[in-house]
Formats: structure tokens, C-alpha cells, sequence
């Protein structure tokens, strides 16, 4: 009887503490945020203080709106945001990037210094001299700490953490930093080595797992990516990819050399960031993005009011369209870039163009720049500016312009039972491609993708700018196997009615199509792969289904996942990051180190 009074009590006292840590498991984002902040406290006391100040300069922001208006307004919901990252990090981070992070949350609690345009170029021109020095030695000597250095004067800059003497102490510092290196360690230059004199092929069985940048301030380890998906799940990251827009806000060419090259304070150049992917072991991917005619998320239907949208269906510039590449007018542009990506010899991925079948509706006419729609019904032409741009987007809307008007679209350029958007757009990577092989470009792996939704008509409401048309089709992109390596698909998500999301469809009408065409043996990327929106504890089933089922049962032709993270994948709830252990990081389907295939020239 004893025994079984015993046993007894034992039972009743774990029901208690089961029940009891089942009612203390975060049900919402403020119980979870509630969680993080006590372990970010524990772990760092010192937060405490910085955060009440932080709130407070916060407030003072949101107080004084009136006098500089959204301006205040956005600065006040960043600063919220980089908290919000630090504390719901907190139980994730190693001791010495948790101790960083918190360093950085005591700089934004203070002091903000404002750059009179003089010292701001200043100190743009000073930091490109770093970066050119950090180029020039970044395979020769030790720059680890050196990187995190450059990390954190970025961000101080960024965020307007430092005046500019200390700006100026911190640039002699890096400087100082790089002579004082030690020569670069052997094993670092074997990564280097591995990758160099080979391309990048796509795994036999299996999915490489890689990320988006979404910033390439980052040089050094200390980024998200590096410190909760690799350290704190132990997944195999073999990709990292970033967008590089070849026009800035002021209408220039941006170089992959260019320093600052966005629009904000300081931002290292895309090789600087390519030779440091590189000395990690990962495969870096560019994406060169030409200007989109039609921005698809400037047309959505809950971002532009009706009146405002009829001067944002604009013409690219002409100088970057499809059209001047197959005129050769981009190619001291793309051969200078190929040449930088070519220098280090290492296998590297190319995008080209993005959302290839939105350029392409563009690309047609006897001039290679006029929409299709205005040769699919050609009273268009006759209508006021005005009036011509709000019909053709009410109309693009409810798919209208989706049926093929044959010859029309066909006669102005090459084969004539070829539509001219795709032959042209299929021209120009093989014209860019010759480049790079003259070049010496000869491990670059080559892919181009197409917009969200493509072939699906019922996301035209919300995304009128998709690739539906009847002409639209891959097979008319088909030339031969040596256009590209890859081809792409973004892995955004369509919203429905309900409000759930749901991915299948979409990409289902992409693989499908796919198999049907001569791209059938062609390895996908599925890109910017991720839920539709920050819900961070719907997740934990997210995630389960992408990487369990969708893509090595459904889909095995993605070869390549490119996770959106951090950003609308988040892994703040430790069931999601448990889910991701289980899902990927632990999964042999996933655990891909880089296929390498010996590339020589005139291989390409």
C-alpha cells in the first residue's frame, strides 16, 4: 500500500508540474516577448537599464512627430524593431554575441549625431579607402577581427551612434587593425581552394539550404544567419545570396566595387562581401536586377491608391532594358563585374535580370521596349496618358491582356514563332554569358527567375504585373542548355480570402510547367523562401510541411532553398527552432556540402 500511495503521489506531483509548465508556455507574441525579455535580463542585467531608455527615446520620437512628421515616425519603429530582434533572440545567442548585442542596445539608448552633409561625405570617401584596403588583404591576412570591427562601425554609423571624431578614431582604428593581422590561416585558404576552378551543380538527391542577405552591411559571423541557424541548430548552410540593383535612386550604375552603393550612411562593396562569403566556405550568389517596368508591390491593390497609380506604370529607363543588353550597351558594365567575380576564381552563382517573365512583357515592338499590351490592343495607344495608364492597369487586373494575339507579338524580332519578349530576354543571357566567358568567368554557375506566381491567373487581382499571359510560357525561353545553369522561382506566398497562405498552388502551376518543357533536368532555386507574414508561432507547422513534404516529395526538382531570414522567418519560439532542427538542420536531405564540377574554359 505504501509503495502504491507512493507511486501515487509521484504521478500527482508531475500531472502538477506538467500542467503547470504546459500554462507557461507562451500562447502570444506579448507572453513570448514577456519570456525573452526575462532570459535576455537574466542573462545580460544590464539590459535593463538601456531598454527603459530606449523606450524612452522611443516615446520622445513618437512625441514629437508633428514638428518632423514620418520622419520621426520610421526612426521611432526601427529602433523598436532592433529591439524587439535583440530581446526575442535572447535565449539563441552565444555569450559573446549576446554581450555584442547588448552593446550595441547601450549606444542606442543614447546620444544621436547628425552628419552635416560635408562630414558625411567624408566619411563615405574615408570608408571606401578601408574597404579598399579590406579587399586587397582579406584573402592575404587574419581579418576576423578586423570584419567585426567594420560591423560595428557600420551600424553605429547607420543608426547615428557616433559624432565624427569618433568616427574618425574608429576608421584609424580598422586601418590599424588590418596591419596589425596575422597572416591568414592555412585552413581558411583550404576552404578558398575547394571552391576554386569549379562551378556549383545541384546536389544528385537532396536540397542545399542557403539565406538571403538582407542588408550586406555584415561581413563578419556575427549576422543572424551564422548564429541561429548554424550555431544554435547546426544546419548546413551552403548558399548566401544578395540583390544588387544595377541603377541607383540617382539613375547610376552601381559596380559590384562600389562602396556605399545603397541608400544609407556606409555599405561595404558586393566583392568585399563575395571574398568574405568566400573564406566561410559558402557559395555566394548576385543577382543583378534590371529596373522592373511594372513594380508588382507598387501596383498591390492595399499599397497605392487608385489616383496615385497611373504614374507608376513608367517605362525602365532606356539605357536598361532588355533591349540595350542584346545592343551591347551593357557590356563594359557586365564584363568589368564578371571580370571582379572572376578574379577569385571560386564557384559563384550569377542571377540575371530577375523576374525575367516581367521584363519580357516589355520587350516587345519593333524597338524591343513596348509592352505587349499596347500591340495586344492598339487603341490603347490613341487613349491620353492619363487615361491610357489607368486602363491598362484596371485592366491588367482582371487578366484582360492574358489571351495571345499571335503574329503580333512575334514579327518584330527573330524566329517568328517565337514571341519577342522571351526570344529577346533568352538572347540577352546568352549575351551576357558570352561575356563573362571572355571574361574568364568560367566558374560562374548561371540562373535567372521569374516573378511570384508565375502562370498563376488568380493572383492577377492583387499581383497584376504576373506572368500569366498565354505567351508567357517557359518553353518559348528555351534556346539550349547553355543559356543558364538555374532557373529560379520566388517562394513568396499567395494570400487568400481567408487570410491563410498557402504556397502549393502557385508553385505547382511552376514545377508543372516546368516538367512539361525543355527545362524539365533543370535544378530550381526556390528563393526568398519563407511564411507570408511574421507570425512567428504559426511556424512550427510552416515549417514541417515546406521541408518535409512540399519540397523533397512534391517537389524534388528544388535543388536549392534560399531561406528569407531573418525577416518574415523568425525562429523566435524554441518550438520553431526545434521544428527547424527536425525539419532541416537534422535531415539528410539537407545536410548538402557544395557540389563542385570542374570548370575549364570554353566550358560554359
Amino acid at each position: 500500500m505504501r509503495l502504491i500511495s507512493a507511486l501515487a503521489a509521484i504521478s500527482s506531483s508531475l500531472f502538477i508540474c506538467l500542467t503547470c509548465a504546459l500554462a507557461s508556455v507562451p500562447q502570444t507574441m506579448d507572453e513570448l516577448r514577456e519570456v525573452c525579455l526575462k532570459q535576455l535580463l537574466h542573462r545580460e542585467p544590464r539590459a535593463s537599464d538601456y531598454i527603459e531608455k530606449l523606450h524612452s527615446k522611443i516615446a520622445a520620437l513618437r512625441h514629437n512627430m508633428t514638428v518632423r512628421g514620418a520622419l520621426d515616425e520610421e526612426k521611432a519603429q526601427h529602433l523598436e524593431l532592433k529591439l524587439d530582434e535583440i530581446i526575442m533572440s535572447a535565449g539563441t545567442l552565444s555569450e559573446d554575441r549576446l554581450r555584442a548585442a547588448v552593446d550595441l542596445l547601450a549606444d542606442l539608448s543614447g546620444q544621436e549625431f547628425v552628419l552635416t552633409p560635408s562630414e558625411l561625405n567624408d566619411v563615405r570617401v574615408n570608408y571606401s579607402k578601408i574597404c579598399a584596403l579590406l579587399d586587397d588583404q582579406i584573402f592575404v591576412k587574419d581579418l576576423d577581427d578586423t570584419l567585426l570591427l567594420h560591423d560595428q562601425f557600420v551600424q553605429h554609423v547607420l543608426w547615428r551612434l557616433w559624432e565624427k571624431r569618433r568616427i574618425d578614431r574608429e576608421l584609424k582604428h580598422l586601418e590599424q587593425s588590418v596591419s596589425k593581422a596575422a597572416p591568414i590561416p592555412y585552413g581558411r585558404l583550404e576552404l578558398l581552394r575547394k571552391l576554386q576552378d569549379h562551378k556549383l551543380a545541384a546536389p544528385a538527391v537532396g536540397c542545399y539550404i542557403g539565406t538571403c542577405e538582407s542588408d550586406g552591411l555584415l561581413l563578419s559571423t556575427y549576422r543572424p544567419s551564422v548564429a541561429i541557424l548554424e550555431e544554435s541548430t547546426g544546419a548546413t548552410l551552403t548558399l548566401e545570396a544578395i540583390q544588387l540593383d544595377l541603377v541607383n535612386k540617382q539613375g547610376q550604375l552601381v559596380d559590384l566595387d562600389t562602396a556605399n552603393y545603397r541608400d544609407v550612411s556606409v555599405c561595404p562593396p558586393v566583392s568585399l562581401w563575395i571574398k568574405c562569403r568566400l573564406l566561410e566556405g559558402r557559395i555566394p550568389s548576385v543577382n543583378f536586377n534590371l529596373p522592373d517596368c511594372v513594380p508588382d508591390s507598387l501596383l498591390a491593390a492595399d499599397l497605392v491608391a487608385e489616383s496615385s497609380r497611373s504614374s507608376l506604370l513608367q517605362e525602365a529607363p532606356t539605357q536598361y532594358t532588355i533591349q540595350a543588353v542584346l545592343e551591347g550597351k551593357l557590356d563594359d558594365y557586365f564584363s568589368k563585374n564578371l571580370k571582379l567575380i572572376a578574379s577569385t576564381g571560386a564557384a559563384t552563382l550569377v542571377g540575371l535580370f530577375g523576374k525575367f517573365d516581367h521584363l519580357a512583357c516589355s520587350s516587345f515592338g519593333a524597338d524591343g521596349k513596348t509592352p505587349y499590351y499596347l500591340l495586344t490592343d492598339q487603341k490603347l495607344a490613341m487613349l491620353p496618358a492619363h487615361k491610357q495608364h489607368e486602363e491598362i492597369i484596371c485592366r491588367l487586373r482582371k487578366g484582360a491582356f492574358t489571351k495571345d494575339t499571335d503574329s503580333e507579338l512575334r514579327k518584330y524580332y527573330g524566329d517568328p514563332n517565337v514571341p519577342d519578349g522571351p526570344e529577346r530576354v533568352r538572347d540577352a543571357w546568352k549575351h551576357i554569358r558570352a561575356i563573362g566567358t571572355a571574361a574568364g568567368a568560367h566558374c560562374v554557375s548561371y540562373y535567372s527567375d521569374v516573378g511570384p506566381f508565375h502562370g498563376y491567373k488568380k493572383a492577377l487581382s492583387e499581383h497584376p504585373a504576373a506572368g500569366v499571359q498565354e505567351w508567357n510560357k517557359l518553353e518559348n525561353y528555351w534556346s539550349d542548355s547553355s543559356a543558364l545553369d538555374w532557373l529560379a522561382v520566388s517562394g513568396a506566398q499567395l494570400e487568400a480570402a481567408s487570410g491563410k497562405t498557402n504556397i502549393v498552388p502557385p508553385l505547382t502551376e511552376f514545377i508543372s510547367e516546368l516538367r512539361t518543357s525543355h527545362w524539365h533536368s533543370t535544378p530550381v532555386i526556390l528563393t526568398g523562401i519563407a511564411p507570408a507574414h511574421k507570425e512567428p508561432f504559426s511556424e512550427i507547422k510552416w515549417l514541417g510541411f515546406c521541408f518535409q513534404d512540399l519540397i523533397p516529395v512534391r517537389f524534388p526538382e528544388v535543388k536549392a532553398c534560399v531561406l528569407e531570414f531573418p525577416g518574415k522567418l523568425t525562429l523566435e519560439t524554441p518550438d520553431a527552432l526545434s521544428a527547424f532542427r527536425r525539419a532541416v538542420a537534422s535531415e539528410k536531405y539537407y545536410k548538402q556540402n557544395s557540389r563542385l564540377l570542374p570548370s575549364a574554359p570554353g566550358s560554359q
